[in-house]
């Protein structure tokens, strides 16, 4: 059976941009689309998984795949509803700075 080699720059973004191992191991073995990369001889397999879309560029050894990298959009992908939640991150984190100086006085 073929195994998905991961490289240590994969295990960094995965972890940065917040991409499941499993869902990246999905997308690897069961893609739900194959492209191929613009820029190199790697190709991309793309699997949705409902609001978001994992995207890992590989390359072939033998049986086995090599990770390039990996990251994940957003299904979803509108710009008003990137606003949105740019809009509410702001709001939430406005909101958690302001209860944080609440309680920090309290001490």
């Amino acid at each position: 059976m073929a195994q998905i080699i991961l490289t240590n720059h994969v295990n960094q973004r995965a972890l940065e941009r917040g991409v499941a191992l499993s869902d990246l191991d999905k997308t690897v073995r069961f893609p739900d689309k194959v492209t191929q990369s613009q820029n190199s001889s790697s190709k991309k397999h793309l699997k949705s998984f409902g609001s978001y879309q994992v995207i890992v560029p590989i390359k072939r050894q033998g049986n086995n795949w090599i990770t390039v990298s990996v990251w994940k959009n957003s299904s979803t992908s509108s710009k008003s509803s990137s606003k949105n939640q740019f809009f509410l991150e702001r709001l939430i984190n406005n909101f958690l700075l302001k209860l944080e100086k609440i309680f920090s006085r309290r001490s």
